[in-house]
């Protein structure tokens, strides 16, 4: 799933939020599942009524396994954030991993060596929600996360 949340942030940004459902869901293919976070951006540009101050994304790992993540190659990576870095017209403002685990731990410090300093830089871990409060308003947040906007599905 990968809602965009509804409202902006106080900053005017919007915040994405990208989860898996299952654990025993087999592996996707790594190279359609980014395809697929392009063209939803790529959607959400077209309708987007307002303008906004860039993206903040909120990655939730709590189903993440070694599986999902054996499929990722340097290559890979490297050609969607070179996308998401350069070519797409919207900037990355703020990453929130929540959910961490040590294995999440370990992809963001593979990935890391690919992105811009800046983009190093706005990535922030969260072991629990309570530090993502202080960085996205409880009121744009699903009922899932603590927050009142309704639940994911209402959202989706």
């Amino acid at each position: 799933q990968i809602p965009p949340l509804p409202g902006l942030t106080k900053n005017g940004r919007r915040v994405i939020l990208m989860r898996g459902l299952d654990k025993d869901q087999p592996t996707p293919n790594v190279s359609e599942a980014m395809k697929l976070v392009m063209m939803i951006g790529d959607v959400r540009l077209r309708e987007e009524l307002v303008g906004v101050a860039g993206d903040v994304y909120i990655l939730d790992a709590a189903v993440a396994t070694p599986s999902h993540f054996a499929k990722f190659t340097p290559s890979l990576v490297k050609k969607f954030l070179i996308c998401v870095q350069e070519a797409y017209p919207v900037k990355l403002k703020e990453i929130h991993v929540i959910n961490v685990s040590p294995l999440v731990d370990s992809i963001v410090n593979f990935v890391k060596p690919f992105l811009k300093e800046k983009i190093r830089n706005r990535i922030f871990m969260h072991s629990d929600l309570k530090t993502l409060y202080e960085c996205v308003p409880r009121e744009i947040l699903p009922t899932e996360y603590g927050g009142d906007a309704g639940s994911i599905k209402q959202i989706n």
